[in-house]
């Protein structure tokens, strides 16, 4: 991952996607998945970056509105994951971050 985020602080966004994809499925490989969400988000804002001039539409408002009215199911969504997780003995420090973005 350190490559692929050297090539993303580089401004080499296309470089970095897979980079990121292979760390990500040697994480979730290793049952890692702390360290595959962070490849991932990095992941995520490489690939953005890559298609930022090839969008039809304003992608961060459609995400936005998207998922404002599911608001409430990824909420209970994530409280179901996080406590699975715990009845797994898993980490679940991720979930429980993202819950709290979400707020109440």
């Amino acid at each position: 991952a350190g490559l692929g985020d050297l090539a993303i602080y580089e401004g080499r966004f296309s470089d970095a996607a897979p980079i990121l994809q292979q760390g990500v499925a040697a994480d979730l490989a290793a049952k890692n998945p702390d360290k595959a969400a962070a490849k991932f988000a990095a992941l995520a804002y490489a690939q953005q970056r890559v298609t930022q001039h090839r969008r039809p539409f304003d992608l961060e408002r459609f995400v936005a509105r998207h998922y404002s009215k599911l608001r409430e199911q990824t909420r209970l969504l994530i409280a179901a994951y996080i406590e699975q997780g715990r009845q797994r003995q898993l980490q679940t420090a991720a979930l429980e971050e993202l819950r709290q973005l979400l707020g109440p």
